[in-house]
C-alpha cells in the first residue's frame, strides 16, 4: 500500500490523483508545533506574549492593533 501512494503522490500534478490521494488522507494536529507548521523551536521566541503562529493566526485588524500598540526597544 506505502508503493502506491508513493506512485500517486509523484503524479500530483494530475488532479485526479490529488483527489484521490486526498480520499485517504487523514489531519491530526502534529503535538510537537501544535499544528501551526513551523519547528517547535520557533514558538518558543515570543514578541508581546504572543509567538508566530499565535500571530499569524490573528485577524488583520486585530494584528494592525498589536503591531501598532507593540513596544519596541532600541536593541
Amino acid at each position: 500500500i506505502y508503493g502506491f501512494f508513493e506512485d500517486v503522490k509523484s503524479q500530483f500534478y494530475k488532479v485526479h490523483m490529488r483527489v484521490l490521494y486526498s480520499r485517504y488522507r487523514g489531519y491530526s494536529r502534529c503535538p510537537e508545533c501544535e499544528g501551526y507548521r513551523v519547528r517547535k523551536d520557533a514558538l518558543y521566541v515570543k514578541v508581546n506574549g504572543q509567538h508566530i503562529g499565535q500571530v499569524t493566526e490573528m485577524t488583520i485588524g486585530h494584528a494592525r492593533e498589536f503591531f501598532e500598540n507593540l513596544e519596541l526597544s532600541e536593541f
